[in-house]
């Protein structure tokens, strides 16, 4: 029964493991920015996969929208899934589902990740949950092409 129950909750779309549906909504807003021939080198997860990074360690990093060409990511943040720091202190536990995480432990993830993507050669532009969902979405838009250099 846990089974079927889960392979619904993913078919259907109501939970999705590892991106949000705004998330999406703002990558496809921006895909269809792009010239038609610079598409194929562009990777998230609803247009084909996640873009990975294998670490030395062992396992991968995965980045919510990248353009291989440009050598450009864009990572979507949930503000409880990150610790938005204009929301939680350091020592806050935000995460819904990890509460032994802090603020601070998710900020250290997100830098690993993010140096790896730039000893690899990539320049990463952060948008926050809150910003897209409750702010400008244009404007959010607007400051992703241009982290892009696309023209519009």
């Amino acid at each position: 029964r846990q089974i079927k129950w889960q392979k619904s909750l993913n078919e259907n779309g109501n939970l999705k493991i590892g991106y949000s549906k705004i998330s999406q909504e703002l990558f496809w807003e921006i895909l269809n920015k792009y010239q038609v021939d610079d598409k194929s080198e562009v990777y998230f997860a609803t247009k084909n996969e996640e873009f990975r990074i294998h670490r030395k360690e062992g396992g991968v990093w995965m980045y919510d929208f990248t353009d291989v060409k440009r050598r450009k990511i864009i990572e979507f943040h949930g503000d409880m899934y990150h610790g938005n720091p204009k929301k939680y202190l350091p020592e806050d536990c935000p995460h819904p589902f990890r509460k032994n995480i802090t603020a601070k432990d998710m900020w250290e993830k997100d830098k690993k990740k993010r140096e790896l993507a730039e000893q690899n050669g990539f320049e990463i532009f952060v948008v926050w949950d809150s910003e897209y969902r409750w702010g400008n979405k244009k404007e959010v838009i607007k400051k992703c092409l241009d982290f892009l250099e696309i023209k519009k």
